[in-house]
């Protein structure tokens, strides 16, 4: 570990912080889940009426970047 840490010490080192990026990505998912559901035992297949079709499920994924100085990019 500490052989990993010196190699990005010398490439650190020849730049400033506020050249120096990290950045990571992030994803939610959305699902729409009923209150509640009520079917007979054992029913394998439960229909259920939801407003819109894009409410059932919808994801999103940022990826922030920031800089070595601790700003945001925007």
């Amino acid at each position: 570990a500490q052989n990993w840490i010196d190699s990005k010490t010398i490439v650190t080192s020849k730049h400033s912080s506020h050249q120096i990026l990290n950045s990571d990505h992030c994803s939610f998912q959305q699902e729409y889940v009923p209150p509640r559901i009520l079917s007979f035992t054992g029913e394998r297949i439960i229909e259920v009426a939801v407003p819109k079709k894009h409410n059932l499920t919808h994801s999103y994924t940022v990826q922030p970047v920031t800089s070595a100085d601790g700003l945001l990019l925007e």
